[in-house]
């Protein structure tokens, strides 16, 4: 059996250990990238339901108020003012959706 050596030997461990020792360096560098993002993903979706909670509380509103017109039999609204309503809502149903 011949063996390698000793120089040869080193060289090759060397080169595995910076290989590895790059590696490392190039995963921590990825990983801080990645909690980065995360971070920013998170407050992203922060927004969004804070967002879509005011939008669902306004939407609420308009509709309570509306109950409420339809209930007194008031017609404290024009037909326009109710088309205009109508349309409001509609808008808000579909940024809702959209946001689901």
């Amino acid at each position: 059996m011949a063996s390698e050596p000793l120089g040869t030997s080193l060289q090759r461990l060397w080169d595995r250990a910076r290989q590895i020792s790059e590696l490392v360096h190039r995963l921590r560098s990825e990983n801080a990238s990645l909690k980065h993002r995360l971070e920013e993903v998170e407050q992203s979706g922060r927004q969004l339901e804070k967002a879509l909670g005011e939008r669902t509380k306004e939407l609420t509103e308009i509709r309570e108020r509306l109950a409420t017109v339809e209930r007194n039999g008031d017609n404290i609204f024009t037909k326009e003012e109710k088309e205009a309503l109508a349309t409001r809502i509609k808008e808000l149903i579909t940024k809702l959706n959209a946001r689901l």
